[in-house]
């Protein structure tokens, strides 16, 4: 579908008992991708709430990269649903930890500072996965700026993992590649 209308379209007539965690994923993925341009708000508060519903059946499916695209579907459509809550609550779970990329964390950092929706219990274990060494290499300048800036939005304190991330954008690497809202979100966050 190339447009969020399509996308809608296709939920709202879908059986959605039929189907499985990759499609529901796929259409978040879309919607958040898309906008909800060309829809009422009927019609998208539909066919979220069918999204929503599809998700919790499934959530014990999800890993870190579905959890990640879920909430910053959730986020880019500024919806303020309580997926949320289940979202965070699976992302701690000790076999989905483990499945997260630095993009992933970043992601999912950036989507709950965005909707406003602070679980500390959740930022505190993102900050441990982000700092294992694996994924702290990964991190490119967006993702790292986008991590200082969700933990400073929501008012959650890490000095540790606040100089993880300081020491790694300084890297010739990152600083080099950082643009200017990437600047921005950094300073404002330290």
């Amino acid at each position: 579908p190339q447009r969020a209308s399509d996308v809608v379209s296709l939920t709202l007539g879908a059986e959605f008992d039929n189907l499985n965690v990759v499609n529901g994923n796929t259409a978040w993925n879309r919607l958040g991708k898309l906008g909800n341009g060309g829809t009422t708000q009927v019609q998208m508060k539909a066919v979220t709430d069918i999204l929503k519903d599809h998700t919790k059946k499934h959530i014990e499916q999800l890993d870190g990269r579905n959890i990640a695209m879920v909430a910053h579907a959730v986020a880019k459509l500024n919806l303020k649903v309580d997926l949320m809550d289940a979202l965070a609550e699976r992302a701690q779970n000790p076999t989905v930890l483990p499945t997260l990329n630095a993009q992933g964390v970043a992601n999912i950092l950036w989507a709950f500072a965005k909707v406003g929706s602070l679980h500390v219990g959740l930022m505190e274990k993102l900050a441990e996965t982000a700092m294992r060494p694996e994924v702290l290499l990964d991190c490119n300048a967006q993702g790292i700026a986008n991590m200082a800036w969700s933990f400073a939005t929501l008012g959650v304190s890490n000095v540790r993992f606040m100089e993880t991330l300081a020491r790694q954008a300084i890297q010739p690497d990152i600083i080099s590649t950082v643009n200017s809202q990437g600047i921005a979100n950094i300073c404002w966050a330290f």
